[in-house]
């Protein structure tokens, strides 16, 4: 749903919301970047791969996503829910993901990494957030990045514990509903969705 095609030097980047993909795009490319958004993703992605550019994506076990994503919208962006109904938002199929309103904002940054709107079989590159230490050193000597990791600033950070407590605070059934929802991102990622 977000490619990125970055500039100087050029990658294109698959950007799955709440795996570092601002701090990516920010930190380490400093804004040099043209955005492309919408449901044409995957072809648009696949016609710049065609084209020789070397793609790369992060992506990040599923409930961290959603843990942090809950922290994002209610820490920074104001929206003024519990987890409990955040969860129905994030679950709710009649609630598109493509729209720019609050709850159609909710779904694009929690739907599965496995979702076709994510372009993720494009990705060339497959990093982890959870080694991120690790391979944003490896993406910068790859891509021929120089900035400086140490001092690397963490944009739109947000506080709280792992998503553990956060889906302690839901109810049997959503935490069920959610190792449903997310079942092909542990399949095929290799992600354990027991709580």
């Amino acid at each position: 749903m977000s490619v990125f095609c970055l500039q100087d030097p050029d990658a294109v980047f698959i950007g799955i919301p709440k795996t570092a993909s601002s701090t990516i795009r920010e930190g380490i490319w400093k804004k040099r970047y043209k955005a492309f958004y919408g449901v044409g993703m995957p072809a648009f992605a696949a016609r710049l791969i065609a084209g020789g550019q070397e793609s790369f994506t992060f992506i990040r076990h599923p409930f961290e996503r959603l843990a942090s994503a809950y922290r994002d919208f209610t820490q920074i962006r104001g929206h003024a829910t519990d987890p409990r109904n955040f969860v129905e938002i994030v679950l709710d199929p009649y609630i598109s993901f493509e729209l720019f309103a609050p709850n159609n904002k909710i779904r694009h940054h929690t739907l599965p990494l496995t979702h076709n709107a994510y372009a993720l079989d494009f990705a060339q590159h497959v990093f982890r957030f959870e080694c991120i230490d690790r391979h944003l050193p490896y993406v910068c000597q790859k891509f021929g990045v120089d900035v400086d990791l140490e001092n690397l600033p963490h944009i739109k950070p947000t506080v709280g514990d792992g998503y553990e407590s956060f889906m302690q605070r839901l109810k049997p059934q959503q935490r069920k509903r959610l190792a449903i929802y997310y079942a092909e991102d542990a399949e095929r990622f290799g992600y354990d969705l027991s709580v």
